[in-house]
């Protein structure tokens, strides 16, 4: 259940504020047209450029966020990201490599969603998960752990460019820390086994 959840929270933040974006941009267009004022937004945004407008601007909006939930995805997402950016560079596209990243990231995350759902899933059930499952959780929560504590101690050139994902690297510690949790849990004679 958590990767469709993941998935509606992204169609908040992205698809349905675009669509909306997009009809107010209509509605600008269509009172302009009304009032026989001259045409100065269809100056600015073509009629048939709306949608990829709308796009850009909530993708670039939402960067951060997106980001933040969607962090793991980017060991999927960043091997697929060179041949895009190079296709993007050699054809005059209309989005951007952040916006591009913005609709494509939820996708790749799925499975790391999918993976917390297993871990919370042992723990609300209490049933015992594969050792290889805990064994995984908590190398992927000592990653989390390490990348934002690298992130605090980066020197002040680097730091300033990473913070913004210091929110996504804890997140993403507490969704992996799921796994050492009921491991730990399990330990203690708190989970049947």
């Amino acid at each position: 259940m958590l990767p469709l959840l993941e998935l509606l929270v992204w169609s908040t933040l992205v698809p349905i504020p675009t669509l909306l974006l997009c009809g107010r941009i209509y509605l600008l267009q269509r009172h302009a047209n009304a009032s026989r004022e001259p045409r100065r937004f269809e100056t600015v945004v073509p009629r048939n450029r709306w949608l990829e407008f709308s796009l850009q601007v909530v993708g670039e909006q939402n960067f951060d966020s997106v980001m933040d939930l969607n962090l793991p995805g980017v060991l999927i997402w960043g091997p697929m990201s060179v041949p895009a950016n190079s296709y993007l560079e050699k054809h005059a596209a209309a989005i951007s490599p952040r916006v591009l990243q913005v609709v494509t990231l939820p996708f790749c995350c799925l499975p790391a969603w999918w993976f917390v759902g297993v871990g919370v899933e042992g723990l609300l059930a209490r049933k015992r998960l594969h050792l290889a499952m805990r064994l995984i959780g908590s190398v992927l929560c000592s990653a989390c752990i390490a990348f934002a504590v690298g992130i605090l101690f980066a020197p002040p050139g680097d730091r300033g460019d990473m913070l913004p994902f210091i929110p996504g690297a804890v997140l993403w510690t507490g969704a992996f820390g799921l796994f050492p949790l009921g491991w730990w849990l399990r330990r203690r004679g708190k989970v049947k086994t």
